[in-house]
């Protein structure tokens, strides 16, 4: 399981060391917090990193430098987009950021049902292209009966389920899975 999950953006003036192996390493200091060399700016950004903090002790590093970050940047559908986060100066740090935690998300011991819930809310699904995205309207997505059925909570594998009528939520049924309940 994991309790944190961060990321930041380094900057040429920072400290920065990463090592990676049998026992990786991040070290981290902003240029403006740096006492053994003290700099007046922070230089271009180089690249970013998340850190996931695992319950159980250890910990997960991805670092992705700048030129790999561009490279997911002209991929997205958005970025021809005046209105795209990734063409604003204040906004594309947090996407610099949001593609290192994405990038590195797949290597998270993280459930199915966990993964598609972030994924959800994180993104929109569109069936047309338009010249102004904000104007198309989203689709709907569910996930079927026979998909919920399909997958444990817990693990996202396949997993047997007892449903009946949520007696406080009418239209909703309570799940039952390996004794854990949920509404539905």
């Amino acid at each position: 399981d994991i309790e944190t999950i961060y990321a930041h953006e380094v900057y040429e003036n920072d400290y920065f060391k990463l090592s990676y192996g049998i026992n990786p390493d991040c070290q981290h200091i902003p240029w403006h917090l740096r006492e053994d060399q003290p700099v007046g700016e922070s230089g271009p950004v180089k690249g970013a990193y998340m850190v996931a903090k695992f319950k159980g002790g250890g910990y997960y590093i991805h670092y992705m430098p700048l030129q790999e970050i561009l490279k997911h940047k002209k991929r997205s559908p958005a970025v021809n987009s005046e209105k795209s986060p990734w063409n604003h100066p204040d906004d594309c740090i947090e996407m610099y950021k949001k593609t290192v935690v994405r990038s590195g998300w797949k290597w998270l011991p993280i459930s199915v049902e966990i993964m598609r819930q972030v994924e959800g809310t994180d993104e929109t699904i569109k069936h047309e292209i338009a010249e102004e995205m904000a104007e198309v309207p989203e689709a709907e997505y569910e996930i079927s009966d026979e998909e919920l059925a399909a997958m444990d909570p817990g693990s996202g594998d396949q997993a047997p389920q007892e449903r009946e009528q949520d007696q406080d939520h009418p239209g909703q049924q309570r799940l039952a899975v390996d004794g854990q309940e949920g509404t539905q």
